[in-house]
């Protein structure tokens, strides 16, 4: 160095440590760095490697490239991205591929599927324009549902909060560094402290035919009603695969351990919600008590309940005594209210209170932790045993509580979440 009494934090440096289990090269450069190879050069790492840049980068290559990685891969930017080719671009996908965008989605599946959602669309041409079917007519307005779904309007803040993740802030510092040994970028949800895949030895396929088997056929909600799902609806929300972004990620957390809510954040999301404002402590009560994810309690029976002003939250009166269902627990299709209440009369649930806590009982005992369904997916499907012990016939009705949970983990950047996703053939 030529600085006088330099230091390694002041000058260029070069250490060497060999002691047992701590060896390290460290080359610190001052100021500029530059390496000039005038032929080949290898660059080998045995474990991880973390590359980190204060500022811009440039890469420029001559001939061709080849990127190759053999596990998953993701690419987050936090402003504008642009990708272009002199001549032809091809993106594919062996099983499917997915454009989406806040409210609207274009999906292409392996099996020639071609699924497209939003609040509305424009196509225009300048001279004529053709749509054929060689299989047979063209329907249109037929009342059927999406065959795929959209990540919702809070796309851009998840992505945003997922590029956010990759730079902690250093203490005393303005500027991000590299993500540190033993940390993980979180990706697109907050609070995504772990995550695991399970193997299931059939595929969706069998998932799906399992499923049009049985009497109570598997159904979706229209402007009419409930009506029969078809085949391709059932497929949709059975696969994995389709739900893995934004809010429908919820559907696979494990619902048998705390996320570490507050009362008050707890009582913040009830508030407005009619009969559930004011119960946070029965809720957390609760998940303590049957060991059942207090976000899930409250979103549940938000949904239930229609944000708690159901008739069965607010009270059915049964051989004169008013009781309270906030789960849906025992309420049938088609009879629910006057189903519901005889279940929950016999219960003796005759208070808001006893029918949070009596209910999150009961889904302990039956689903979450007596019969390993620690997930909405698994209470909906039943991956495990298919075709048996669903909570629902709603084919949404694991995707639809996911809003609600999301809503209320947007809250809590520290929620301990874990997520459990199966795999199948």
């Amino acid at each position: 160095s030529r600085t006088k009494d330099g230091t390694s934090e002041t000058a260029n440096a070069l250490r060497f440590e060999d002691k047992a289990g701590e060896e390290q090269l460290w080359i610190q450069a001052q100021k500029n760095m530059d390496t000039n190879v005038k032929n080949d050069a290898t660059h080998t790492v045995g474990q991880n490697h973390s590359h980190y840049v204060g500022a811009s980068e440039t890469h420029r290559v001559e001939a061709s490239r080849l990127h190759g990685v053999k596990a998953s891969e993701t690419v987050l930017t936090g402003t504008k991205k642009t990708d272009a080719a002199v001549d032809e671009y091809v993106l594919a996908s062996g099983t499917k591929l997915r454009l989406v965008c806040g409210e609207s989605a274009i999906e292409l599946t392996a099996a020639g599927h071609i699924n497209m959602i939003g609040t509305g669309f424009n196509i225009f041409v300048e001279g004529q324009g053709y749509i054929n079917t060689h299989g047979g007519k063209l329907n249109l307005n037929d009342g059927t549902g999406a065959a795929t779904v959209a990540p919702g309007a809070g796309h851009k803040s998840d992505i945003h909060s997922a590029v956010e993740a990759l730079f902690p802030a250093k203490k005393g510092s303005s500027v991000g560094g590299p993500v540190q040994k033993g940390q993980s970028a979180k990706a697109m949800d907050k609070g995504d402290s772990s995550s695991k895949k399970t193997a299931y030895n059939y595929s969706v396929d069998d998932m799906v035919k399992k499923q049009k088997e049985l009497k109570a056929t598997p159904v979706k909600w229209t402007k009419k009603g409930f009506v029969a799902a078809s085949e391709e609806e059932i497929r949709n929300y059975v696969d994995p695969v389709n739900y893995l972004e934004g809010a429908n990620k919820y559907q696979f957390v494990n619902l048998s351990a705390s996320s570490g809510v507050s009362e008050v954040d707890m009582n913040a999301f009830l508030n407005g919600k009619g009969a559930l404002e004011g119960q946070a402590r029965t809720y957390l009560d609760a998940a303590k008590k049957y060991n059942i994810n207090e976000v899930y309690l409250a979103a549940h029976s938000a949904l239930e309940t229609g944000n708690g002003s159901s008739e069965l939250a607010n009270g059915v009166m049964i051989n004169g005594t008013k009781v309270y269902n906030m789960y849906g627990i025992g309420a049938l299709d088609g009879n629910a209210v006057t189903t519901g209440a005889q279940y929950a009369y016999k219960q003796g649930w005759t208070s808001p209170e006893k029918a949070i806590e009596g209910g999150a009982k009961w889904i302990s005992d039956k689903f979450v932790n007596g019969s390993e369904q620690n997930t909405l997916y698994k209470m909906r499907w039943n991956p495990a045993s298919p075709g048996t012990h669903q909570y629902a016939t709603d084919v949404n009705w694991a995707v639809a509580q996911t809003k609600n949970m999301k809503k209320m983990f947007d809250s809590f950047p520290d929620a301990n979440l874990s997520y459990d996703i199966p795999q199948f053939k």
